[in-house]
């Protein structure tokens, strides 16, 4: 088929190599191994897919103590993710497109992140504990014609081990500073009369928090437990069952907003207590028939959950210098989704290969956002509460279709296309100490509908080179916002991005050094800006559309495998994202020329594995990873800055027959950083990202 070198691949984990475990290293070996990925909703080899895409493999995870998506960030290139208030709202950003806090609840986000197939709707929901992970692909560009939800930045996608027949399983236990405590147990135990088999998985990790406070419990401190059961069940070879049930709980202290002069002072004394809770389940069934030479697939899924964030920040009215007391920012959420998706997609050997289908899903979201004020917070005028609930009801139904025609042995071409069809219904009222404002409830629907082709040409150079061109639309829905609580509700347009993508594969022919490089261009229309402003003496957030806007850069990523011991791996990526015609709809100022949020101009980074033989079933492996990210902004104003960050992480493990041992380092440099800036009532605020951690951890399996 297409490509016509399905070799062994290295193994890019976005800049870290592979390395050897006790098991693999034997004398003359120096193949990385074949790596298989799903980017096209396919099984092939890194080097045959025409995209730019980084891979993080499970063992991989597992070595660098990779616990969430948040510790991908700086291993994949112009890839950056933030949590406002609290780590469970992550905000995911590719080549400069994402989606910043906005308060439509349910809002679709411009990477769209899928778990064993199964698209995660839901912002907070994203933060996926990696207790037993077999591989993560972070896609950049487009996505619409191969995935259920159409995104405008890529893709993150998340794959859980798959069970199977065998019986056994492993208990991970892990220790470290700030009382970090964790422990994971994975089981795996065939079904009777092998017809399939079922894997089970458990994880609890504590942390207390790194911001000391004098008067209560210290801030950011981390307390969640996840279970996940999968079973798979084939009662005859051509008919498969893949079911799986989900629940995690999370109980964090959340994060804590200080003026920013104070930011890295990690004190902050409130008697209030800080707050980031998070219930969620899910259930999720993938059936999948084989005809002969076309496979029918369905996914069915449902998800829900519930959170609360209570944030206590420094309240100032016009004084400069003296701070009148505490508050507390509070977020309330609840959403429950179902989601049907059905493909159809040839198996066959022939020159054309297609995947055609249809995706359907309905989300329910709600969402209260506020302050409350009591009298431990010495809040001057009594005030116990105010809040905005607001409720998003979202149905999307869309047909898609991908075919790729193999023209020579050479040149393959590829067409892709989605129709979108999105509706939209929300409602909104303001409290004002405990009680509903009159007046103040409101409601609105509106609808979208979008074309979204794709083409992809691709050309097998040699057995070593592949080249690939790329032409793709992204499409991202609409939605409301208010301007001032109480006041009419406002409409933001759908988001649109053509983007140019050319890109090389190369692998060379001993299978020890892997290159990938990609170049993009993507032109915005109607590109959705979040601003967060203060009115008339209060705060408030809008999301508005901007006239254009553009991006464009490259990517670099390559791994090489200079002898047994060595693991070389790195990558770079350049990123120029301008505003080219925006215009403040606050105050009409021109924001042309800004910077788009989050959007560094450089990212990379460097890694480094050593591994030597102790004894004839024990290895030990030494490794160094640093990362670098230039300065961004957190805002489209340009006001809130992050300086330049340079992470250098490092670790130290042996391997023996069937345990393993070591102690990873995290932010060894203890570099200051800001996890979030904003500004409000005319002052910056910030929370402090995390200092230096350090972990043991052993690993026994059975």
């Amino acid at each position: 088929m297409r490509g016509g070198n399905h070799v062994a691949v290295l193994l890019l984990v976005g800049g870290i190599p592979t390395s050897l475990g006790a098991q693999d290293t034997q004398q003359g070996v120096v193949d990385l191994g074949t790596l298989t990925l799903e980017a096209e909703r396919r099984t092939d080899s890194l080097a045959d897919v025409p995209i730019a895409v980084t891979v993080v493999d499970g063992r991989d995870i597992d070595e660098a103590n990779i616990q969430d998506v948040q510790d991908l960030a700086d291993k994949v290139p112009n890839f950056t993710l933030q949590t406002n208030a609290s780590r469970t709202n992550p905000q995911y950003f590719i080549r400069g497109i994402g989606a910043v806090a906005t308060v439509d609840p349910g809002a679709q986000q411009a990477v769209s992140t899928y778990i064993d197939g199964v698209y995660q709707p839901f912002a907070s929901a994203l933060v996926f504990d990696f207790a037993d992970v077999d591989r993560v692909e972070v896609l950049r560009g487009p996505q619409g014609t191969l995935f259920g939800r159409n995104a405008t930045a890529g893709a993150v996608n998340i794959f859980t081990r798959m069970p199977d027949a065998t019986t056994g399983g492993f208990v991970k236990l892990g220790f470290g500073t700030e009382n970090m405590r964790e422990v994971a147990a994975v089981a795996n135990f065939a079904l009777p009369n092998n017809q399939g088999a079922a894997r089970l998985s458990f994880l609890r990790s504590t942390q207390d928090g790194f911001i000391e406070n004098a008067l209560g419990d210290d801030l950011s401190a981390e307390d969640s437990a996840a279970i996940r059961a999968r079973f798979l069940y084939t009662p005859t070879d051509r008919l498969t069952f893949d079911l799986i049930l989900g629940a995690e709980r999370i109980r964090d202290s959340g994060y804590a907003y200080v003026p920013v002069e104070r930011t890295f002072d990690r004190r902050y004394d409130t008697p209030l207590d800080s707050i980031d809770d998070r219930d969620s389940e899910n259930i999720s069934l993938r059936t999948t028939y084989d005809f002969d030479g076309v496979r029918l697939t369905s996914i069915t899924a449902w998800q829900r959950y519930d959170s609360l964030t209570e944030n206590p920040q420094d309240i100032l009215f016009g004084f400069p210098s003296e701070d009148l007391g505490f508050a507390l920012s509070t977020e309330k959420e609840e959403g429950d989704s179902f989601s049907q998706e059905v493909l159809l997609q040839s198996t066959g050997d022939g020159p054309f290969e297609w995947t055609t289908g249809f995706f359907y899903e309905s989300t329910d979201v709600e969402i209260d956002t506020g302050s409350r004020f009591t009298e431990t917070s010495g809040f001057p005028f009594g005030f116990e509460s105010t809040g905005n609930p607001t409720r998003n009801e979202t149905e999307v139904f869309a047909i898609f279709a991908d075919g790729s025609y193999q023209i020579s042995d050479q040149l393959t071409l590829t067409l892709g296309a989605r129709y979108t069809w999105e509706s939209v219904d929300w409602s909104s009222s303001s409290v004002f100490n405990g009680t509903d404002v009159p007046g103040s409830k409101q409601s609105d629907s509106a609808d979208f509908e979008a074309f979204t082709p794709r083409a992809v040409l691709e050309y097998q150079l040699n057995e070593t080179t592949l080249l690939y061109g790329s032409l793709a639309r992204g499409f991202k829905g609409g939605g409301f916002t208010t301007f001032n609580a109480g006041g009419p509700p406002t409409e933001f347009d759908p988001e649109f991005v053509q983007t140019f993508e050319v890109g090389a594969k190369y692998l060379s022919p001993d299978n020890r050094f892997f290159l990938g490089a990609a170049a993009f261009y993507n032109n915005w229309d109607d590109l959705q800006v979040f601003y967060l402003t203060t009115v008339d003496g209060v705060t408030q957030r809008l999301v508005s559309n901007a006239e254009a806007a553009r991006s464009y850069g490259f990517e670099l990523e390559a791994s090489w495998r200079p002898s047994e011991q060595w693991a070389l791996g790195g990558s770079v990526g350049y990123l120029n994202s301008d505003l080219t015609d925006v215009t403040n709809p606050l105050n009409g100022e021109s924001l042309s020329g800004n910077r788009a949020p989050f959007s560094p101009e450089w990212t990379a980074n460097l890694s480094a594995e050593y591994t030597t033989r102790l004894t004839s079933d024990a290895v030990l492996r030494l490794g160094t990873a640093v990362s670098y990210t230039s300065d961004y902004y957190f805002d489209v104003l340009n006001t809130q800055r992050q300086d330049d960050l340079v992470n250098l992480n490092l670790s130290a493990a042996v391997d023996g027959d069937g345990w393993s041992a070591g102690i990873n380092v995290k932010n060894a440099l203890d570099e200051d950083f800001y996890r979030w800036r904003f500004n409000s009532s005319g002052r910056d605020f910030a929370a402090a990202g995390e200092p230096l951690t350090a972990g043991v951890f052993f690993r026994a399996e059975f």
